[in-house]
């Protein structure tokens, strides 16, 4: 797993950074085969940028930066239009795919005040994926943070309902906002 460090200067605002390893001598990767554990940036470190008009939310826990999409699309649409963002930043951009309650509280809290559209899908019913590489097991596949009784048949997108920060499935087809995300994972 890879730590960030969220790196902040005061004239030109803040980068995340993630620590490259370096490989042992004979190129097997770390010398005692666990990653290092440290307190700041590597020198070494590659900065992950993200588009100016990404912003953080509450949690300092969270490296990720965020951009509402204020006019209605599609799944597709605002997968499109969030990935489109990139260039040039180093971050990754695309729909926002939650890590955990505690994110989710975070963005409900600072950010949204309609229900958007995030970036789980169905690719082979019934089980949701997120659009990026990003290794979470959020949401379950029933029960919170789902609405009741979601997420159904036949509703293989997700929406987050700010109104008490629970997630519905919903047909791609159908247009709401959405909420981008620039991290450190790549979309599939």
């Amino acid at each position: 797993m890879y730590r960030a460090t969220l790196a902040c200067v005061f004239a030109t605002g803040c980068s995340l950074v993630f620590p490259v390893e370096a490989p042992s001598p004979d190129g097997a990767g770390p010398t005692d085969g666990q990653p290092p554990i440290k307190d700041g940036p590597e020198p070494d470190a590659v900065p992950l940028t993200c588009p100016a008009d990404y912003v953080l939310a509450l949690s300092a826990s969270s490296a990720s930066r965020y951009r509402l999409i204020a006019t209605d699309h599609t799944f597709i649409e605002s997968e499109a239009a969030c990935e489109a963002d990139r260039n040039g930043a180093t971050g990754f951009t695309h729909l926002v795919v939650l890590d955990g309650d505690e994110e989710r509280s975070d963005l409900v809290t600072t950010l949204l005040a309609d229900i958007v559209l995030v970036g789980l899908h169905r690719e082979n019913p019934p089980v949701f994926v997120p659009v990026s590489n990003q290794p979470v097991a959020y949401p379950p596949d029933a029960g919170l943070p789902w609405g009741t009784d979601e997420p159904t048949d036949g509703d293989d997108c997700a929406v987050l309902d700010p109104n008490g920060g629970l997630l519905f499935g919903q047909p791609c087809e159908m247009k709401f906002f959405a909420l981008c995300e620039c991290d450190a994972f790549a979309p599939r």
